[in-house]
């Protein structure tokens, strides 16, 4: 979660079968109990990854996201939740695999690894934090097949989630704002960000490559998961 408010879960926690993106509203309840109102602000069901937005009156702790590629078998992880109402749980365990192909799971559309541990999870794991012994998050606790055998999406994936929604929104504000750019050539022109006209261009801004754009916010939630889709049961 970042310090503004932007929380980081399962798509299946927030979602259901007539979402859409920004305008189911839900409830978040804080660690020390303050309840917002919150907004789905981006979500992508088939990886199962969601980003909802609160308001809150100060700034929030919040856990980095580390590097899943990183991980190893034999390395001890921390997973937290809220299995069964049960605020805050913590359960350790170690690393299986980085690498275990979704369709091993049964999962035939997946086009993505999982993290296997023998963390126990349960109902009301679903998204919250796997962590590993440095406080990073390195995925979000999402399947479970049997006790002992759970599943966590990779943190890189969620990297990877996270820009992609922010280019995204950055070329929606530059069409509306004054068109993204176009390379004259087929080359490795970076994309960047065209400002509106105006009377005095070209003395304006200049473009500003979507590289050099902040960073999206690297940050995971501990949130209440949606009843009706417990953690993972295959």
């Amino acid at each position: 979660m970042s310090e503004a408010g932007l929380i980081v879960t399962n798509a299946h926690v927030v979602s259901s079968t007539n979402a859409v993106s920004g305008r189911q509203q839900l409830k978040v309840q804080l660690q020390n109990g303050d309840t917002y109102e919150a907004t789905i602000k981006d979500i992508d069901k088939k990886s199962d990854i969601a980003t909802i937005k609160i308001h809150p009156k100060k700034k929030l702790p919040a856990l980095q996201l580390g590097q899943s590629a990183d991980l190893r078998p034999g390395e001890f992880v921390v997973a937290i939740g809220s299995p069964f109402a049960l605020q805050n749980t913590v359960t350790t365990g170690i690393v299986s695999t980085a690498q275990r192909d979704g369709k091993e799971l049964g999962l035939r559309d997946s086009d993505m690894d999982y993290i296997q541990t023998d963390a126990i999870i349960n109902y009301g794991n679903s998204g919250g934090p796997l962590v590993n012994l440095d406080g990073e998050v390195i995925g979000i606790n999402t399947l479970k097949v049997a006790a002992g055998i759970s599943f966590a999406i990779p943190s890189d994936r969620i990297t990877r989630f996270l820009t992609e929604f922010q280019d995204k929104h950055v070329k929606g504000r530059a069409s509306r704002a004054g068109g993204a750019g176009h390379c004259a050539s087929r080359g490795s022109c970076p994309p960047c960000w065209v400002p509106p006209l105006t009377p005095d261009w070209p003395r304006g801004p200049e473009p500003q490559p979507l590289s050099d754009l902040p960073p999206p916010p690297h940050f995971m939630a501990m949130c209440t998961p949606h009843p009706s889709r417990p953690a993972g049961d295959l």
